[in-house]
C-alpha cells in the first residue's frame, strides 16, 4: 500500500476530500481492506457497491459513475444518453 519504511500511510496526510468505493464482493481488496482506507483520509466518504467484484466500475458502470458525480456534484448521463452523444 501507500506507506513508507515507518509504516506512516502518505495519503493520511492529504486533507481535501475523497471517496473510496468499495465493491461488496471483491476478494483482492474487500470492502474491510476499502473502509480502512477511507478511515486513514480525514475528509473522506465510503460508499460500496454491492455485488460486484473486483472491477466494479466495469461491472456496474451506472452505479458507480453515479456514486463519483455525486461526490463531484455533478449529474451523472444514464447509459442511453452517453451513448447517443459518443
Amino acid at each position: 500500500a501507500a506507506a513508507d519504511p515507518n509504516g506512516d500511510l502518505y495519503f493520511a496526510r492529504y486533507g481535501g476530500p475523497v471517496l473510496v468505493v468499495g465493491a461488496g464482493a471483491d476478494t483482492i481488496t474487500p470492502p474491510a481492506a476499502c473502509r480502512s482506507i477511507a478511515n486513514a483520509y480525514p475528509r473522506s466518504q465510503y460508499r460500496e457497491l454491492a455485488g460486484t467484484g473486483h472491477l466494479a466500475c466495469i461491472e456496474d458502470p451506472q452505479a458507480a459513475n453515479e456514486l463519483i458525480a455525486g461526490f463531484a456534484g455533478i449529474a451523472a448521463a444514464p447509459d442511453d444518453a452517453a451513448k447517443e452523444t459518443a
